[in-house]
């Protein structure tokens, strides 16, 4: 099966002509060779190694392979690598990122590239399956507890947060931010405090209070959702972020909050989900440090239209790395006197994956 995303090293100044343009004609390599060259996430490393060692001022652009008329050939040692016989369409791209030269010389790629397929063992028969796990267990499903931290506490959602929650919301000025979310806006405080009730007692999703501000005021929710313990696998979402809350550190440690709980009980593999379309959703992913997977097309259906469900994960093994970089970045020691930010985390994120 191949890929659902691939990757194309571009220099910056010749990605602006494309943008510009509306397609991506090549680099003049490509266009010697007669189709656009592109790697996949086992590829892409060795090809900035091999090709563009010293360069500088270039872009990793990842592309959704659904919509490409790809051809997978063989080149360099055998490898089959998609290729493209005519111009790259924007609307194939899925991000872009700065590739920086670090201090040993390589480039940094950002953590929405992965590392590139798991390797795998051998059984008896000389197929290629998972690496065993013999020491892991189930993880507990997550406890209605309280999260602290220096910028925000998260405590179990309560119908006795349902007067400030509705007058954090009410802040909007339109009802957007309820865009992509199954349910909302609610009309009225009644509204909105039949759907807390509810929530209150639910264990998947299991929803959680953003408290933040000195006062640790209730400004917005967040939950688990598609609990997993057999296969150590749950999800983030049900995130809605007042105006008080939303691009502010305690918006990112009550992130960084929920996914320490969550490996800490033992869970191998955290996942965020949302509408393809979900643009400021997809940037946040990739901003706490999810790698992007792929899309589910006609996922489900809410709110009488249907949605493609962009993919994201981080798994334990990426997790301690991943941990440092938020605490570097939550550390008073990144914030001035006047609590702006010093090092940006996507800075931090980009540094961790070189």
């Amino acid at each position: 099966m191949q890929p659902v995303v691939i990757y194309k090293i571009v220099p910056a100044d010749l990605w602006r002509i494309a943008e510009e343009a509306g397609q991506f004609i090549g680099s003049p390599v490509d266009i010697g060779d007669g189709f656009i060259h592109f790697s996949t996430a086992a590829q892409v490393r060795e090809t900035a190694a091999r090709h563009f060692a010293g360069v500088e001022d270039l872009l990793v652009v990842t592309l959704s392979t659904t919509a490409l008329d790809l051809r997978w050939e063989p080149s360099r040692g055998g490898d089959l690598f998609p290729h493209l016989y005519g111009p790259l369409p924007m609307t194939a791209v899925v991000s872009t990122a700065p590739l920086p030269l670090g201090p040993d010389g390589t480039h940094q790629f950002p953590a929405s590239v992965p590392r590139g397929e798991p390797v795998g063992v051998l059984n008896g028969y000389g197929q290629r399956i998972g690496a065993p796990l013999p020491s892991w267990a189930a993880p507990a499903i997550p406890a209605r507890e309280h999260f602290v931290g220096r910028f925000c506490d998260l405590s179990p959602v309560s119908p006795a947060d349902t007067d400030t929650l509705f007058d954090a919301f009410a802040l909007d000025a339109d009802d957007r931010e309820w865009t992509y979310l199954p349910y909302g806006p609610f009309v009225d405080r009644a509204a909105l405090a039949a759907w807390v009730e509810e929530r209150a007692v639910a264990n998947d999703p299991l929803l959680f209070t953003v408290r933040s501000g000195e006062a640790r005021t209730p400004t917005g929710v967040a939950g688990y959702l598609r609990i997993m313990p057999a296969s150590g696998s749950i999800e983030v979402g049900h995130l809605r972020f007042s105006r008080l809350l939303q691009r502010t550190p305690a918006a990112t440690e009550a992130m960084y909050l929920m996914m320490r709980r969550a490996f800490a009980l033992g869970y191998r593999r955290y996942e965020w989900k949302c509408d393809v379309f979900n643009e400021p959703s997809r940037s946040a992913a990739l901003r706490l440090g999810f790698s992007f997977e792929g899309i589910f097309r006609q996922a489900t259906v809410y709110k009488g239209r249907t949605r493609d469900t962009a993919w994201y994960s981080v798994t334990d093994s990426e997790w301690p790395a991943l941990r440092d970089v938020f605490e570097t970045w939550l550390s008073p020691a990144n914030f001035d006197a006047q609590g702006r930010q010093k090092a940006r985390l996507s800075q931090l994120m980009t540094a961790r994956t070189r």
